[in-house]
């Protein structure tokens, strides 16, 4: 819905574009989200999609209240729940002895899915509804 100028949507939209990343996560199909999460461990993506879940429910909340969200509005939540990778370390490898490249420990390779994860959501919603 487009009012004065700024893009409306409904919870239906935004819990069903996530739910369809937690599925793929939760599947198997991590290709089908984003070739940068293609060879990642299902353990860690099993620990994703719960995430992912926690922050879908924030939205359940957010909508108790109101019946429509500002694109704007969603797009700053999604940013402000993305690991920051100046504070933690958020990575899928790291660099070791001698330059060989090195598989990071579980928390920053599942803070590296997520993210990845929440930056297809909100292309997802730019493109779907720009």
């Amino acid at each position: 819905m487009k009012l004065n100028g700024k893009i409306y949507l409904r919870q239906e939209t935004i819990i069903n574009t996530l739910e369809d990343i937690v599925i793929l996560l939760e599947m198997g199909q991590y290709y089908e989200i984003s070739d940068a999460i293609r060879n990642i461990k299902p353990e860690n993506a099993e620990n994703v999609a719960v995430q992912i879940a926690k922050f879908q429910d924030m939205f359940m909340v957010y909508f108790k209240n109101e019946n429509y969200c500002k694109l704007e509005t969603i797009l700053e939540i999604t940013q402000e729940n993305q690991y920051d990778p100046k504070k933690e370390k958020v990575s899928l490898y790291t660099q070791g002895a001698y330059g060989i490249r090195v598989a990071s420990d579980k928390d920053a390779t599942e803070r590296y899915i997520f993210n990845v994860c929440l930056q297809v959501f909100m292309s997802k919603i730019k493109i779907n509804y720009k």
